[in-house]
Formats: C-alpha cells, sequence, structure tokens
C-alpha cells in the first residue's frame, strides 16, 4: 500500500511513503482496525475524508462518531433476534465491555417500539448482568425484533 499527494505544478500523484507499515483508509475503517488492533506499529496512517457518515447500524460494534460528556467514545451494536418468543429473548452483551449505557430502543413486529404498550400488551427489556432481555406479553410472540443498545465502554 502507498500514500501519494497530489503535485498541482506537475499534475501528477507522487508516492511519499509505501510498504507494510503504511496504512490508508477513511476514519471509521480506521476507528475499526484500531478497536481491532490491526494497524501496523509505527505506521503512517493517512485518513480519506470519503466517509464522514457514522451514523449507520450493524450488527458488528460500531464507532458513532460520538462522544459521551466525560469524552468516551460512543459505540452502537444492533441486535435482530428473529422472532419473539414467550419466555423472553436474551442477547448476551459480555463482550462488549459495557460501562455506560448511553441509549437503549428497537422495536417489535410492526411499528411498536421497546417499552412502548399497546392495549394492555407490553413490551419490556431490561439489561442484567451481561444479558439483555427482551419479554413480551403473549400477543407479542413470534414477531420480529429488533435491539440497539449504545453504550461506552470500560476498555477506553
Amino acid at each position: 500500500m502507498s500514500v501519494n499527494v497530489y503535485n498541482s505544478q506537475s499534475g501528477s500523484l507522487q508516492t511519499v511513503a509505501n510498504g507494510q507499515r503504511t496504512w490508508v483508509g477513511t476514519r471509521a475503517a480506521y476507528d475499526q482496525a484500531k478497536m481491532a488492533g490491526t494497524l501496523p506499529n509505527n505506521a503512517l496512517i493517512a485518513i480519506t475524508d470519503d466517509e464522514h457518515d457514522y451514523n449507520h447500524y450493524s450488527t458488528d460494534e460500531v464507532f458513532t462518531g460520538m462522544y459521551w460528556i466525560d469524552g468516551k467514545p460512543i459505540y452502537r451494536k444492533v441486535f435482530t433476534g428473529g422472532k419473539s418468543v414467550a419466555n423472553g429473548n436474551v442477547y448476551n452483551v459480555n463482550d462488549l465491555n459495557i460501562e455506560n449505557i448511553i441509549n437503549f430502543y428497537g422495536s417489535f413486529g410492526s411499528g411498536y417500539f421497546i417499552n412502548a404498550t399497546a392495549n394492555d400488551n407490553y413490551i419490556c427489556t431490561s439489561i442484567n448482568g451481561g444479558y439483555i432481555k427482551t419479554i413480551c406479553s403473549s400477543t407479542w410472540v413470534n414477531v420480529s425484533i429488533t435491539v440497539i443498545i449504545e453504550y461506552t465502554k470500560t476498555t477506553d
């Protein structure tokens, strides 16, 4: 991989660095590589400006581009559980190293949101002991479910 600069006088690109210790990518790709520990040691880092939209959703943990009041980065992860079950859906979040939950939302079925009620049919969600659990009344069994969590991490 190489890093080039545009020379406006000659109208051409000039290589300023290349090799295994060079990394080029978007800010989002940099954040993911840094989190995964895959950046080369002592690398020359070139962040391109072709991606500024951090506001995307993924079933992988992603950096939102935002920071909490203590300066820690805020991450987001989407859980999709297929269909809701009578005794509740459980999602393991132990591996996320959650320190503070900043936002927690999602939906059941068609247009009903977590922690909402409709005609005495309830949808509740809780986080306890490293697990997210959604519990719904019998009316909401076997409907599609999506849970979204935004949080800071103990490791940052």
